[in-house]
């Protein structure tokens, strides 16, 4: 976020931010500016409520009742709510994109693609086998053997699901979708797509 709103800045455009949790608990409208952008910064800095359930579709739709003008509208998430086969943010997103240029960012950790990044570690710490994981939004704890292969299968393939499932809802929308992992730069990927978008843009 803070990466998009400084290079909309250095090209004088504006910028705001509307975060939501359980429902939309921060609006700054947008505008120009160094310090607006450091503004926007410490905003969406600010930790949202405890064990609040994210509420995607309640974000979009007050996104397109408060940004009147055309503008390039960035959607960040994890996305694991709200886009599988009966998503219901999906129509909240064609309708946003009706109306804007909307690029879907999902905040993607590696560890949950099937726990690659940490199963080197596994081999070498056979110890590491259980492992207690807790549902930030609803406090609930499962138990997980990271050690077994099928278990790691099983997150890899669900981890997939979900990711074919909301490249399918952003076709639907005509919504552009950009991985941003957890364990490396922002900026390379942001690059790369707009590279990528500036290319398709050139063939039409």
């Amino acid at each position: 976020g803070a990466v998009v709103a400084f290079a909309a800045a250095r090209n004088n455009d504006k910028a705001g931010l509307i975060r939501a949790a359980a429902s939309v608990d921060r609006y700054v409208p947008a505008k120009k500016g160094k310090k607006h952008v450091l503004r926007l910064i410490r905003e969406a800095c600010e930790p949202p409520a405890e064990g609040a359930r994210g509420d995607l579709t309640a974000a979009l739709d007050y996104a397109g009742r408060v940004q009147r003008r055309h503008a390039i509208v960035f959607v960040v998430s994890d996305f694991l709510a709200g886009v599988g086969p009966d998503a219901d943010a999906g129509p909240a997103l064609r309708r946003l994109a009706q109306r804007h240029d909307v690029i879907a960012v999902r905040i993607r950790d590696p560890f949950a693609a099937g726990l690659d990044r940490a199963a080197g570690d596994v081999a070498r710490l056979p110890a590491l086998g259980l492992c207690d994981f807790v549902d930030p939004e609803t406090g609930r704890t499962v138990t997980v053997d990271v050690a077994s292969r099928a278990v790691r299968e099983r997150i890899r393939a669900n981890w997939q699901a979900e990711r074919a499932a909301l490249l399918a809802t952003c076709r639907r929308a005509g919504v552009d979708l950009l991985d941003v992992p957890t364990d490396g730069s922002v900026v390379d990927p942001l690059v790369r797509f707009f590279r990528m978008r500036e290319r398709r843009g050139a063939k039409r």
